[in-house]
């Protein structure tokens, strides 16, 4: 299995806003997407998780999931422009203070 650029995080410029010892489960899922690959032999993967009135069982779950090329997956979003940057990342950490 190799490596991803969050292997050397310290190496990267990024906003992350939170992390903890739940870090495992991104190992466990590393190896999931490993047996995913060899069984399906996928073009990729996606990996997500729903919350709200997506989330039909109540509980975290996590999906992952092999994907193909033109296999009509994709994301939608509405026409309203998206504020992501340096500041939204920084009001997020400051909300997980309280």
């Amino acid at each position: 299995m190799s490596e991803c650029i969050f292997c050397h995080k310290e190496q990267i410029t990024t906003d992350f806003v939170y992390e903890d010892e739940l870090a495992h489960l991104m190992i466990v899922s590393k190896k999931i997407v490993a047996a995913l690959k060899e069984i399906y032999h996928p073009d990729g993967y996606s990996i997500m998780q729903n919350g709200g009135e997506f989330n039909d069982v109540g509980h975290y779950h996590m999906h992952i999931f092999p994907r193909y090329k033109g296999d009509g997956f994709g994301w939608t979003y509405g026409n309203e422009e998206k504020a992501v940057n340096k500041e939204i990342a920084k009001r997020i950490r400051r909300g997980l203070e309280k």
